[in-house]
């Protein structure tokens, strides 16, 4: 009886694990899990992979696009199974670039680094990405940005291949380090952008600009913007820009705070401040702690690296005319 009992419990226990493993199996990859559960999760992800609704608020998309990014990093991708294909994605990323809160253009652009990290076909990729409005000239800055990105990925994908002639079988690409793209920059947006008028030029109008000759970040209408100047505009005086004093990166002055957190070179000199959320330089961290002149940031704003002034609300509009009153601080950047 007692051999019986133990041939039971172990009959159980090996049907636990055996469930347990099915479910670990299942959760991380999608084509071996129950037919039903495919169709809600098809159905779950169609409804946000779809690009913005104008009439939205920008909370609103900005929750919508972490939650596809989250569902992105959760999934195996691309996925026809669950709907997350290349043609997709690309377009819900390109809804993203286009868009004027900066949160959600950084999101685009992580996403797209990510599918062109995951899919087999990438020179489609490329071209989806060719394919935003925002982004027709290859010599456009967001799009030498992003094709930089592309080729580190072809270059590393390289070297993963000519490893594996020396080693057993190699190892496959870390997608996890994919949750650390920088979120720099972002892209111009046809008829959202406001404007700032060249002060040599006459009223404009909306209807009729070229939207080639706008500056993506300040908003500055000009006549003479070519592609090039344009390149020039942005490196010597677009109010919205700083080159990072160590990495020598141009960046968007509202990304700079993180930038020093996270992705600088010199990262490892800054610590931030638990109440302002600034980046310190860690030589001056323990005085400026122990000062205790520095206020709470609001809790939909954000704080100037520059000045240390709040900036409310934290998005383009907020931060154009914040640096338009303060342009004198980045004139020599």
């Amino acid at each position: 009886m007692f051999e019986v009992s133990v041939n039971n419990m172990a009959l159980s226990n090996s049907r636990k694990t055996s469930t347990a493993d099915n479910k670990q199996n299942n959760h991380r990859n999608p084509q071996r899990r129950p037919k039903g559960l495919l169709i809600v999760a098809k159905s779950f992800t169609s409804r946000f992979i779809t690009p913005f609704d104008s009439s939205k608020t920008h909370k609103t998309d900005s929750g919508k696009a972490e939650i596809v990014w989250n569902i992105l990093n959760r999934f195996t991708i691309p996925s026809r199974e669950i709907g997350l294909i290349e043609q997709s994605i690309c377009r819900f990323a390109q809804s993203c670039l286009t868009h004027n809160d900066q949160k959600v253009r950084s999101i685009g652009k992580s996403i797209f680094v990510l599918i062109y990290s995951c899919s087999s076909d990438k020179n489609y990729i490329k071209q989806q990405l060719s394919m935003c409005p925002s982004l027709r000239t290859e010599r456009n800055l967001i799009m030498q940005q992003l094709q930089k990105k592309f080729f580190a990925i072809d270059e590393a994908s390289t070297k993963q291949e000519n490893t594996k002639k020396f080693y057993f079988h190699g190892t496959t690409a870390n997608r996890s380090s994919l949750q650390h793209v920088p979120k720099l920059d972002e892209l111009k947006r046809p008829k959202t952008i406001t404007l700032t008028e060249d002060s040599n030029k006459g009223a404009t109008d909306n209807e009729s600009v070229d939207y080639d000759k706008i500056c993506m970040f300040c908003g500055q209408f000009n006549e003479h913007f070519t592609p090039e100047g344009l390149n020039e505009h942005f490196l010597n005086s677009c109010f919205m820009l700083k080159k990072c004093d160590y990495c020598k990166e141009i960046l968007e002055i509202s990304t700079l705070n993180n930038h020093y957190l996270e992705k600088c070179t010199a990262k490892d000199q800054f610590k931030k401040c638990y109440r302002c959320k600034l980046a310190i330089p860690k030589k001056k961290h323990l005085r400026h702690i122990t000062l205790n002149q520095c206020k709470v940031v609001h809790r939909n704003g954000e704080r100037c690296f520059l000045c240390h002034k709040e900036v409310y609300p934290n998005n383009d509009i907020g931060w154009r005319k914040h640096l338009m009153g303060n342009w004198s601080i980045n004139s020599s950047a």
